[in-house]
């Protein structure tokens, strides 16, 4: 399967390596949340983002400790390569009712923050909540993105298996058979 990637973590950098997917114009993506996050943190920020076309910094104010990276659109097996490049994976909506892209990064394994408007968070098991943070708070991104890069690397490749884990649950093959016995419930209704 070319699908199949998992982050692995080795150790700690000194820099943190994030990645967001999305277009810095959208503003349901809160890329300016994240920025707000950001710019609170006293160390180096790699800012990974991708989008579906070529994206430009329209004037956007990146704080000194972002080094900003506007990637070039990746197709699932890049994506997916890209997202084990990176730390964290960062998603702080406003809202987004399903994102692919988090069950993408998920399925890798990467350590991820998301915030509490993404619906996908409702299917979290109670551990999982860890990596949910409230909406435009960015204190409280901030303290999250650092305690879970401040984690030791055994520690995050364990909760990359149990990530990884509850991303399998998601194939296409579960969904469409939940799809079809909810619809074939729906038509004992009519």
């Amino acid at each position: 399967n070319p699908f199949r990637f998992k982050k692995e973590y080795i150790n700690n950098s000194d820099a943190i390596k994030i990645i967001f997917i999305g277009s810095l114009n959208r503003k349901e993506k809160s890329f300016d949340f994240l920025l707000a996050a950001l710019t609170k943190i006293n160390k180096k920020i790699l800012l990974n983002v991708y989008s579906y076309h070529k994206q430009e910094n329209e004037n956007l104010w990146i704080p000194p400790n972002v080094q900003l990276n506007l990637g070039n659109p990746l197709n699932e097996v890049g994506l997916r390569k890209e997202f084990c490049k990176n730390d964290l994976f960062v998603i702080p909506s406003r809202r987004d009712t399903f994102p692919l892209s988090l069950l993408e990064a998920m399925d890798t394994g990467i350590l991820f923050i998301s915030s509490d408007r993404v619906g996908l968070t409702e299917r979290f098991p109670e551990s999982f909540n860890k990596f949910v943070v409230p909406f435009g708070n960015a204190e409280k991104l901030k303290d999250k993105i650092l305690e879970l890069h401040n984690l030791d690397y055994s520690k995050k490749n364990k909760l990359a298996d149990e990530i990884k884990n509850f991303a399998s649950g998601f194939s296409w093959d579960k969904i469409t058979n939940n799809y079809v016995r909810l619809y074939n419930e729906l038509l004992k209704h009519v």
